[in-house]
């Protein structure tokens, strides 16, 4: 005959996580915790230093002068020095910067054993394997006593007391002694802490003193007595907890009988807890644990070191049921036990006393299945248990294929009724026995599950529930959410479909509850989760999604308990929310949990509360307790962001060769200011949270830059490329996931230099020097202006000199006495009109000869007119012989067109007198006036005797004709200069003779000068 299979479960596992040497320790053989005053926590190995932060495990480089690398204490003096001592290599000193060796034989053995620092006495004390050691301002004081045991000292603790030290040695008892007398006593023999053989010593926050046993044991010395407990191995470390729990580190060899491991100590009774946190190593070495996170380090000599969470969390693995998949579908809380449906078996039980399993067998001995046979090892297979629904009767009843199970009374008796899989899962059921169930593509309505034959089918009819995922009770009304048609109700005998009557709710709903409020709370396939107000109509009053911070795109169960705080399970962890602070500010404080907490399995289907307020989940692997007091209330102490590291140009930076810098962490403690080169920047930073960093999510902004900040994520680094120069600061404000807690922001300013081409000394050079150009320019401006005054002003000069010698040439003593003696001669003959007609004539020349004198121009026709009137006076002394003719080019007006004064008198006068007045008869003189382009042509032409014939009368007394036609070129060249810009070659004077046939026929003189158009000008 076959037994019920029933057994009590294993206790409950908590979460650790394991670090060795694939997570970059540099020896698994981890001998010490120390965390400085810059909260930087140094692990010691036997193969070096190293930090950790609660993520990364980093190495920090030893002299490689040292002989040993095993680090196997670390201790801090006030000035902030680092001492570490060296099992073989004696004692380092590191201060940022240098590193300092002291060994034997200052030391009593370079075997350093143990170190701490006493604030009271401020001296370092040191333990080595053969002496004790005390150091303070410089001096050192060496203890070695002569009767040593085994050839060993060995001091292996101190506990400080008011007047002095006690250290406890492995061989040779305890000793005291006084740092103000630097002497050593040993204990007496009676004292209950002067053990022969020691390992390990602590005082706790109660008063307790305990005190390792040699290899086996540990003493409690208190009000109560002395105790010996003598079933664990040998303590190396004690530490004490915020909640005053001592953690104990057992050291076992293979050799020894008495166990290792973890222990702790509640103040009444040593549990072995290694097991439970996953740490199976027999040989642990020592204990951290954080005062800030209250983050629990574990190292064992072999196996690396562990980081406890003692956060809540706890779980039954799969193996604590005799299964590899426990597969939970349901669970809930009867009679005050916790029941879960796990595929083939039925779990209950407690925290407490335990789990028990209902399994196969238990249901077949009780004849539970249809159509079994006892005398065959398996004849009907169990099938699947699914749901489970407690009444109001308080009746349990558990859904499975092979019908519907209950137990009343809170027993594990069982009556089956025999509904087949019909009612397997998501089923409600009434005390009358009406009952509802739902589930993929179907919904029936049982009138009794007393009668097995009274149901009512519904499959495929979307006016009744179908697909459905959770049924609930709100009242009077049951509530089903489907993953295809949204939500339905059931009121009144009547079932209403809100898919259809209200499509703004979502469809793909897959999970359903109500908070305290009676709000419905759906959540869907696509990561949201809904609070919805109302009954006939449904308002939604709340949405919460990855925007506001929901972690997760599937929502897989919903749970509101008794403190009113929603718990969301999704594929990425848990979220869970206050819904007072929600309906109180409208802001969603989301308290996010995942495996960094120990919440490993998140494929849950179902979750509870029982009675104290601890939450129960159905996983696939666990069956999960979470006690939400320890893991949402206990006190986390406000953090900071800290500046962790600055590279620049994708490289890292020895910070203190450049400016004031903390050597510990290598970075800037004061703003720095970079080149303009120095402008790709990346910025790490980090907080002191060794628990749960990666629940610390940041964001970022660059004053100076950018005031939009970037989206929170858990990256712990940003990079900024071509920067331009400017003055920036970088604020990095950051939240933890879980605690929710204020983090202080970091703020780090920094600038970036200009250019030398850009900079204010250098515009303020270019500035001097375009001043400075600008004054030797103007000044050879006003140089260049002042001499070209003067040119002109010689130029004028030399201009009025010609014209005066012009009109002294016209004016000369000749011409006036060659004039009035004509006029003289006419008078004599009593030809009155001829003498008043030239004398108005020679009048009207002096005059016109007087205002031109002063012009700079005249019109063409004024000359015109001064030249007829001064041949007409020439012609009278020659007789009235000259026949003159004056050609004007066709198109030129005389009225618009301007020459020089008395420019063409010179050489009429020159033809008149040399080259006609030597003639008898046949005097023609020719004067014509011609324009090409922006060029006036004027020709003078005689038929006189030509220049050959003119050699005597040049040198004959005639000397000022020829200087007035000098006069005259010269006057043509200053004409050109100031009306044309230049002296072009095109313009000026020529004199040739005559030709025909061969022989001269006269003189021809020709005046080139650029054509002033005073319409033009005007």
């Amino acid at each position: 005959m076959l037994l019920p299979m029933v057994f009590q479960a294993a206790s409950q596992q908590c979460h650790s996580v394991h670090y060795t040497l694939r997570d970059g320790l540099s020896s698994n053989r981890v001998r010490t915790f120390f965390k400085d005053s810059r909260d930087i926590l140094w692990v010691g190995t036997d193969a070096g230093l190293s930090t950790y932060d609660g993520e990364k495990i980093r190495r920090f480089a030893l002299p490689a002068a040292l002989e040993s690398q095993k680090v196997w204490a670390i201790a801090e003096d006030s000035m902030g020095n680092l001492w570490m001592g060296i099992f073989g290599g004696g004692l380092v000193k590191y201060d940022g910067r240098e590193f300092t060796f002291l060994t034997s034989p200052r030391l009593s053995s370079n075997e350093v054993r143990v170190l701490k620092y006493s604030e009271r006495f401020n001296g370092l004390l040191v333990g080595t394997q053969y002496g004790f050691n005390y150091i303070s301002e410089g001096e050192i004081f060496s203890f070695v006593p002569d009767d040593i045991i085994n050839n060993r000292f060995l001091v292996m603790s101190f506990i400080e007391n008011h007047d002095g030290i006690i250290f406890h040695t492995f061989s040779n008892g305890a000793f005291h002694f006084n740092p103000l007398t630097k002497q050593v006593k040993p204990l007496p023999e009676s004292s209950p802490l002067n053990v022969p053989s020691s390992s390990a010593s602590f005082i706790s926050s109660r008063g307790d003193t305990l005190i390792g046993l040699s290899k086996s044991g540990l003493r409690i010395i208190n009000q109560e007595g002395v105790k010996d407990f003598h079933d664990m191995g040998q303590v190396f470390d004690i530490k004490e907890d915020k909640n005053g729990l001592l953690w104990i580190a057992v050291w076992s060899y293979h050799d020894m009988n008495e166990p290792g491991g973890l222990f702790t100590y509640n103040g009444k009774k040593i549990n072995r807890v290694g097991p439970d946190w996953g740490i199976e190593a027999s040989m642990v070495w020592g204990i951290f644990i954080d005062p800030v996170s209250d983050a629990i380090l574990v190292g064992t000599d072999g196996s690396g070191f562990f980081k406890l969470f003692d956060n809540g969390i706890g779980r039954y693995p799969a193996s604590a049921f005799d299964t590899n998949m426990l597969n939970i579908y349901d669970v809930a809380i009867f009679n005050g036990n916790i029941w879960a449906t796990a595929e083939d078996r039925v779990i209950y039980g407690n925290a407490t006393d335990g789990f028990r399993v209902l399994d196969e067998n238990y249901f077949m001995q009780r004849k539970m299945y249809p159509g079994h046979r006892i005398d065959s090892l398996v004849i009907h297979p169990p099938g699947k248990f699914l749901s489970m629904y407690e009444d109001k009767e308080q009746n349990l009843w558990v859904g499975s294929v092979n019908g519907l199970f209950r137990s009343s009374g809170g027993s594990a008796e069982f009556s089956r009724f025999n509904l087949g899989k019909r009612f397997s899962e998501n089923f409600i059921v009434f005390p009358d026995g009406r009952a509802f169930s739902g589930s993929w593509s179907f919904f029936r309505i049982a009138d009794s599950v007393f009668a097995s034959d009274r149901f009512n089918f519904y499959d495929y009819q979307i006016q009744y529930p179908t697909d459905v995922n959770r049924i609930i009770q709100r009242g009077n009304e049951l509530w089903f959410s489907s993953f295809t048609y949204g939500l339905y109700r059931y009121n009144a005998g009547e079932f209403r479909w809100y898919g259809n009557e209200q499509p703004e709710l979502p469809k793909n709903l897959s999970t359903l509850c109500t908070d305290r409020q009676n709000n419905l709370i759906t959540g869907t396939h696509d990561g949201r989760v809904l609070i919805l107000k109302g009954s006939d109509t449904l308002t939604i009053k709340y949405e919460l999604n990855h925007n506001n911070g929901i972690v997760g795109n599937e929502v897989f169960w919903l749970l509101n308990d008794r403190e009113n705080r929603l718990w969301i399970g999704t594929n990425m962890g848990l979220n869970i929310i206050d819904l007072d602070d929600l309906y109180r500010d409208g802001h969603a404080r989301i308290h996010h949990v995942n495996e960094s907490e120990g919440y490993l399995d998140y494929l849950v289907r179902s979750a509870v509360e029982d009675e104290n307020g601890i939450i129960w989940l159905g996983g696939t692997d666990n069956l999960i307790r979470i006690d939400p007091k320890r893991l949402l209330t206990k006190p986390v102490p406000k953090a900071k962001v800290e500046l962790a590291g600055i590279a620049i140009n994708f490289k890292e930076v020895r910070w203190d060769t450049i400016t004031q810098a903390n050597n510990w962490r290598n970075v800037p403690v004061v703003k720095v200011t970079l080149g303009y080169k120095q402008n790709n920047l990346t910025f790490t930073y980090t907080t002191d949270n060794l628990l749960n960093p990666g629940k610390v999510v940041y964001s970022h902004y660059l004053q100076g830059l950018s005031l939009e900040p970037s989206v929170y994520s858990n990256l712990n680094e940003v990079s900024f490329t071509n920067l331009p120069p400017g003055r920036y600061i970088l604020r990095v404000e950051a939240v933890n996931t879980l605690s929710q807690n204020d983090i202080t922001p970091l703020s780090y300013p920094f600038r970036i230099l200009p250019p030398w081409w850009r900079t204010w000394y250098f515009y303020t050079t270019i500035v001097v020097m375009v001043l400075l150009i600008i004054y030797y320019v103007a000044r050879m401006r006003i140089l260049r202006v002042k001499k070209l005054e003067q040119v002109k002003l010689e130029h004028e000069k030399r201009l009025n000199s010609i014209r005066i010698q012009a009109v002294q040439a016209q004016m000369n003593p000749h011409f006036v006495f060659n004039v009035l003696s004509s006029i003289q001669y006419y008078m004599l003959d009593n030809d009155m009109d001829s003498s008043l007609e030239y004398l108005n004539d020679f009048s009207m020349l002096i005059r016109q000869t007087m205002e031109n004198i002063s012009e700079e121009t005249i019109f063409l026709s004024q000359e015109i007119d001064y030249l007829q009137r001064y041949v007409k006076l020439e012609d009278l002394r020659l007789g009235n012989s000259v026949h003159c003719k004056i050609i004007v080019g066709k198109g030129i007006d005389t009225s618009i067109l301007r020459i020089p004064p008395m420019i063409v008198q010179p050489f009429v006068e020159n033809a008149l007198k040399h080259g006609l007045a030597p003639k008898k008869s046949d005097r023609k003189l020719c004067i014509s006036f011609q324009q090409k382009g922006t060029e006036l042509q004027i020709q003078v032409c005689d038929n006189g005797k030509g220049l050959e014939n003119d050699s005597n009368a040049r040198h004959s007394g005639h000397a000022h004709t020829s200087k007035g036609i000098k006069n005259t070129t010269e006057r043509i060249r200053y004409f050109t200069q100031s009306y044309n810009g230049s002296d072009e070659t095109k313009y000026g004077v020529s004199i040739s003779n005559r030709q025909r046939n061969g022989s001269i026929k006269g003189v021809k003189v020709e005046i080139r000068l650029p054509v002033i158009d005073v319409s033009k000008e005007g």
